[in-house]
Formats: structure tokens, C-alpha cells, sequence
């Protein structure tokens, strides 16, 4: 058996528990947890390198995959992210929206010497 063989075979028996605990702990963690993202990238770093180096086909079709499913995670919260700022800065041009709104509407009312009731009450004086 050769050394490149040999290193194959224990690069198999590591990776078992490996994924074995991709499968069933990180299953539990939601897609978007960074906590699997994180372990899934160590498992891409682990393939790729066993790829590269014993020249493993499976690991490197495992870190492919893996990898674009980390792309596709990435993408969704970059994609979710931007819809929360939108509507974040959208809330924000109503709401400035509105206020100049109301400023304009007193400033109307200034100009028109039109004094609230609450305004008006104050001013009279006391019998």
C-alpha cells in the first residue's frame, strides 16, 4: 500500500465523525446560524486540502457542494439584510416625510395668525 493510499484511508476514518457531526448536531442549528456556517467552512477547508494534496475526487465534489451551499445561505442573509435597510430607510423618508409635513402645516398657520384653542386659552386673562 502506498503512503498516498495510506493517508487517503485516514483522511476517510477522520472525515466520518466529521461529517457524521455535520449531519446530525449542525442539522439541529438553523441554515443561517453562524455557528454551522462556521463549522461548514472548516469542513470546506478540510476537503479542499485533502483534495489538493491526496488528490481525493470525493472530497473535492463534497467541498464544491458544500461550498455552494454556503454561497446560497450567504446570499439569502445578504439578500434579507438589504430588504430590512430599505424598508428601514424608507420608514425613516415617511417619517421625515411627515414631520416636515407638519412643519410646513404650522408654519401655514403662523403665517395666517391662526392660534390653537389650547394657545388662545393661556392669552385671555383671568377674571
Amino acid at each position: 500500500m502506498t503512503p498516498l493510499a495510506l493517508l487517503r484511508i485516514n483522511y476517510r476514518l477522520l472525515c466520518f465523525p466529521l461529517h457524521l457531526i455535520e449531519d446530525v448536531a449542525t442539522a439541529q442549528l438553523d441554515d443561517h446560524d453562524p455557528i454551522r456556517l462556521a463549522y461548514e467552512r472548516f469542513l470546506v477547508r478540510c476537503d479542499r486540502t485533502a483534495a489538493l494534496h491526496l488528490g481525493d475526487t470525493d472530497a473535492a465534489e463534497r467541498a464544491q457542494d458544500l461550498r455552494r451551499h454556503i454561497l446560497g445561505v450567504q446570499l439569502t442573509i445578504a439578500r434579507r439584510r438589504r430588504r430590512i435597510r430599505q424598508q428601514r430607510d424608507a420608514d425613516g423618508a415617511a417619517r421625515m416625510a411627515q414631520w416636515e409635513a407638519r412643519q410646513q402645516h404650522k408654519e401655514r398657520l403662523r403665517a395666517a395668525k391662526v392660534v390653537s384653542l389650547f394657545e388662545y386659552i393661556e392669552s385671555v386673562p383671568a377674571p
